[in-house]
């Protein structure tokens, strides 16, 4: 193993701003300078337009807590991306306990898995206290209750309360893809764990992030990942052992950082993050693996760490058209916006109205993968009944010819 100098050690719990070549911030350990008077992550992006990812946690397995892991932190899986306004958890490990305290809309779980290492955080998580907030967990439930998945855990013996049974109003639901979060789009994929694993696929204004935690390399998933994860921006990807240490680890649910690295060239994505880091490795062991890496876009994932994705308005938008009811766009990711809406579909609607001499040909983007002709004219101003015409969200005509 290549072998780095105290210098570089040092440089290493400091690294911040070198990073993997996206836009970052680290909150972490920084020598020689004072710590931060508030530990809580960076505020809600700024802008609609943003799109960032805070790690919370980052640690596989078991939560930790030794002075020789502080840069690359001791919390379970848990990660935090903000966009459009917003908040989305994925998993809810230890971490979640450096989650905000508020938020613009109320956030949103996306579970991976139930072991405990992913849902440890939720029983302590201040937000399910409040009286007046809401909170939405999808989980992976399909041959039962969603709510009785969770409750697994969290209920007497284990735990004095449902978390159903706290101040706010908590929504358990179970996993449905594709999965529509305001402009955010998840798409989903089974991986290969004990007890099962979901992967997911966020998109957001023509970036895209992959997260495959507790992922084993195993055929068919691997090269079922590598075309789910097909041009990424950036993957997140669990690397707990060594190809060495996983000849004795198989079955056990994890991955390796090499097979990560086969990913990103596969997929041709840009960035690579390591996550899930076995709880036995300091600091200095995961240094030294991502010095014999060796490459500026992978990096094992520290705690603290703020990477942005933000979209300008020429990353998202591909093609903008003036339409001869409303202007709207086409997007990089294959999605349409016309005014704050985001919509899956660009429908081409002909046929003849009632006593016309030619047919006439209404375009509408919609949410609504099929609309009729009959619904498309008398929602295009025809009917004065308010039952005919769609919601925003729903569809909205953007020519008429």
């Amino acid at each position: 193993m290549k072998e780095i100098t105290r210098r570089q050690f040092i440089q290493g719990l400091a690294a911040g701003a070198a990073g993997i070549g996206l836009s970052r911030v680290f909150h972490g350990l920084v020598p020689e300078a004072e710590a931060a008077s508030d530990s809580a992550p960076e505020k809600a992006p700024a802008s609609s337009s943003d799109f960032t990812l805070t790690v919370l946690g980052a640690r596989g397995s078991s939560p930790v807590c030794r002075g020789d892991s502080m840069a690359f932190g001791g919390s379970t899986s848990c990660y935090m991306l903000r966009a459009g306004g917003e908040t989305i958890f994925l998993d809810a490990g230890s971490g979640l306990l450096s989650a905000p305290a508020e938020y613009p809309k109320p956030p949103v779980f996306l579970l991976s898995h139930l072991h405990v290492d992913h849902i440890l955080g939720l029983g302590m998580y201040s937000w399910l206290s409040k009286k007046e907030a809401e909170t939405t967990i999808y989980v992976p439930a399909e041959d039962g209750d969603a709510l009785q998945a969770l409750d697994g855990l969290y209920s007497p013996p284990y735990w004095p309360l449902s978390l159903t049974a706290y101040g706010s109003t908590v929504q358990v639901l179970p996993h449905g893809f594709p999965l529509q979060i305001g402009e955010i789009t998840v798409d989903g994929m089974k991986g290969c764990h004990p007890g099962g694993v979901w992967c997911f696929r966020i998109r957001f204004r023509g970036k895209t992030l992959v997260y495959a935690s507790d992922f084993e390399h195993e055929e068919p998933y691997f090269s079922e990942l590598i075309e789910f994860s097909r041009g990424a921006d950036l993957i997140l990807y669990d690397a707990q052992y060594t190809a060495e240490e996983y000849e004795t680890k198989k079955g056990f649910g994890h991955s390796t950082a090499e097979k990560g690295l086969e990913l990103l060239e596969r997929s041709e994505a840009g960035q690579l993050l390591l996550i899930h880091h076995d709880p036995f490795l300091t600091d200095r062991q995961l240094l030294d693996r991502e010095a014999q890496i060796g490459r500026d876009n992978v990096r094992f994932a520290r705690e603290g760490e703020v990477i942005s994705l933000s979209c300008t308005e020429n990353d998202a938008v591909k093609e903008t058209i003036a339409g001869n009811v409303k202007t709207y766009s086409r997007l990089n990711d294959g999605t349409w916006q016309c005014d704050d809406y985001i919509y899956q579909y660009r429908l081409e609607i002909s046929g003849r109205m009632p006593n016309a001499a030619k047919d006439s040909t209404f375009v509408y983007l919609s949410n609504i993968e099929e609309i009729s002709f009959e619904q498309a004219y008398r929602a295009a101003g025809i009917s004065s009944d308010l039952n005919d015409y769609f919601a925003p969200e729903e569809a909205v005509l953007v020519e008429m010819n």
